[in-house]
Parts: C-alpha cells; sequence; structure tokens
C-alpha cells in the first residue's frame, strides 16, 4: 500500500503559545490603566501633604522705633526691647493659632501671649500664604532662659522652634 498517492503529505503544525493578537484599542486600554495609576498615586500624596505648615522666626532685643515720610527715625523708644516672633503659613490649609509661649531652661513654665487684659483667649487664622507678627517685651522674658518657642493650633497640634541665645 502507497500512502503517498493515498493522501497529500500534511505539515505537523505544533503551537508553542495562544498569543491573541494585539490591536490599538488594547494599546489604549494599557496606557489610560498606566495614566489613571499614576493620577491616584499623584492624589494621594497630595491629600497626605495638604496640612498647614508653619515658619517660625523669633527674634529679641528689638526696638520700636518711628519713622518719618523720608524714612528717617524720628521716635525711639529707648532701653525698651521685645520679642517678636514672626508666624507664616506656608502650607496649603489654613489654621487657627490659639496660644503662642516660651519654653524656659529654668523651669517648666511656659510664657502664654494670646490672652487679652479681659482673659479672653485671642485667636487668630492664617490663611495659607498669611503671616502675623507677635510681640512680648524682654523685660517679662529672659532670652538667655528661652529654649524654644511653641505655637498651638485649635486642633492641640503643637509647632516648635528651638531657640539658640547669642549675645
Amino acid at each position: 500500500m502507497n500512502v503517498a498517492t493515498n493522501s497529500a503529505i500534511q505539515p505537523i503544525i505544533v503551537k508553542v503559545a495562544n498569543i491573541p493578537s494585539v490591536n490599538a484599542t488594547d494599546y489604549a486600554a494599557w496606557a489610560g490603566f498606566v495614566l489613571s495609576l499614576l493620577l491616584a498615586i499623584f492624589e494621594l500624596w497630595k491629600f497626605l501633604n495638604d496640612k498647614p505648615k508653619l515658619k517660625i522666626t523669633a527674634r529679641y532685643n528689638q526696638e520700636i522705633m518711628a519713622f518719618n515720610e523720608y524714612g528717617d527715625i524720628t521716635n525711639r523708644a529707648t532701653g525698651k526691647t521685645f520679642w517678636t516672633v514672626d508666624v507664616a503659613n506656608t502650607g496649603s490649609k489654613s489654621l487657627i493659632i490659639t496660644s503662642i509661649s516660651f519654653a524656659r531652661r529654668d523651669t517648666k513654665k511656659m510664657s502664654m501671649l494670646t490672652k487679652d487684659y479681659s482673659g479672653h483667649i485671642k485667636k487668630y487664622t492664617l490663611i495659607s500664604g498669611d503671616n502675623h507678627s507677635y510681640t512680648i517685651s524682654d523685660e517679662l522674658l529672659d532670652p538667655k532662659k528661652v529654649i524654644e518657642v511653641q505655637i498651638f493650633d485649635a486642633t492641640g497640634k503643637i509647632y516648635k522652634k528651638k531657640l539658640k541665645y547669642s549675645k
């Protein structure tokens, strides 16, 4: 019996893998997935960093002076020097400052700055990009004994700035 005459020789095809054809919609779907994943990560990062950030500057031995329209000193409070605490909100959320205090070396007591003469607490709202200055007399607070400035917000969070005394 002659096999070659009865049937044609058929090639043997072995499938290695079932690879579907990739078209433009598949590429678009993958590009959309990657882009949306990157945007979700960015939004999560923004959410976690969306908070108030304070820049605190404290200076002592500051004098109060009055200037005329030409920039010349017309009046100076002689012998009176003050602490100046500047607080700037560099974050993206607003913040309500309820008190500012100074931590001292000699005791754990602190000097509070935010009560008015009637005993009511003064609150100050710092919006994003805003700043505010507070002053207190050097007579009430010796710069040699102060180690840090502490700022309290309405939520109870404490912002601290370490200070170094220099002559």
